[in-house]
């Protein structure tokens, strides 16, 4: 409580860099690799920005949540070399409990479904 300067301790240093790396870490995945994606029963449009891309559900190798991101957070992997895509699909259609989260748009189940019946073709 005295108005004496206190220097900091090397754990607390180690501890601000290392937040300030993860901070400018997750800025760059957030900002770089989130996409935003429209589907429908035949096509996925895929938007970064001001470019679009549209692939067929036969070109998706699998989808999955990341696990402990709120709102749920989606990765969309190809079968060929092109990087996955991340994407959110509601701000607002979603609850979470600690690590979990669920998703009430129904898209993980249809894109399931699409998925497996592409591979069954």
């Amino acid at each position: 409580m005295s108005n004496a300067p206190v220097d900091p301790t090397p754990g607390e240093v180690l501890l601000l860099l290392g937040l300030s790396v993860g901070l400018v870490f997750l800025a760059k995945f957030m900002f770089f690799r989130i996409r935003v994606i429209r589907y429908n029963d035949e096509r996925i449009e895929i938007i970064n920005g001001s470019e679009s891309n549209t692939v067929s559900w036969r070109d998706v190798k699998s989808v999955s949540k990341v696990i402990s991101v709120v709102p749920p957070l989606y990765r969309m992997v190809f079968k060929d070399d092109r990087e996955p895509a991340y994407f959110v699909m509601s701000m607002f259609a979603y609850a979470y409990a600690i690590i979990w989260s669920w998703d009430f748009t129904g898209f993980y189940k249809f894109a399931q479904e699409k998925i497996a019946q592409s591979n069954e073709s």
